[in-house]
């Protein structure tokens, strides 16, 4: 009679255990209760809920991982951003064009280009016809050593430098708007990016 229990017992635990493998209930139609996955809460909350938003802004101060900046609105911001991340860098006075979003944690920045160093007359790095692209402070852009390009003006936007042709260039590519990734921008370099090539300038004022 004994020996009789212990294999009914454990024939109970082999049909527990292919319930939970294949699923389905336990032998004999018994069910087998399927655990349901449970989402931590304190995870859920640690998420970051990203609200985007762009601004212009002066930097107040700056540090490795932090800066505190006065919005182009006239609000303060911190925002936890590494220094390495800002293209251009920052430093007290210049000024940045950035998106953040927040979290619970606090204002995290999600990208940020110096448009106090962008900025300037750049040449072609290694080019011997000397050309040169020149970005005032307003807007206005000029091309220098070359009539291959007719630009007039410029924006950044997102990381990217737009470059417009004037529409009356009387060119084939007249109000052509073309956009150029900025990889780096560091005080004498301006590396740029358009369909796979690349241009580095080096800075001449």
């Amino acid at each position: 009679m004994k020996k009789h229990w212990i294999w009914i017992a454990l024939a109970a635990v082999v049909c527990a255990l292919l319930a939970l493998l294949l699923g389905k209930g336990g032998c004999k139609g018994e069910e087998i209760p399927v655990a349901t996955p449970v989402t931590s809460q304190d995870s859920a909350q640690a998420a970051p809920k990203e609200d985007n938003t762009h601004v212009g802004a002066t930097v107040l101060e700056a540090s490795m991982h932090y800066l505190l900046l006065l919005t182009d609105a006239g609000d303060t911001l911190e925002l936890e951003m590494p220094l390495g991340e800002v293209l251009g860098g920052a430093k007290e006075g210049d000024q940045l064009d950035l998106t953040y979003y927040g979290t619970s944690e606090g204002k995290k920045g999600l990208f940020a280009v110096n448009m106090t160093m962008l900025p300037a007359l750049w040449t072609v790095e290694g080019d011997t016809a000397h050309i040169s692209l020149e970005l005032d402070p307003n807007g206005h852009a000029t091309v220098y050593g070359t009539d291959r390009f007719a630009y007039d003006s410029w924006e950044q936007e997102d990381g990217k430098l737009l470059l417009h042709t004037s529409a009356n260039a009387g060119r084939e590519n007249a109000g052509v708007i073309d956009v150029y990734d900025i990889l780096r921008l560091e005080s004498d370099t301006l590396l740029l990016a358009k369909d796979d090539n690349e241009l580095k300038f080096w800075r001449e004022n």
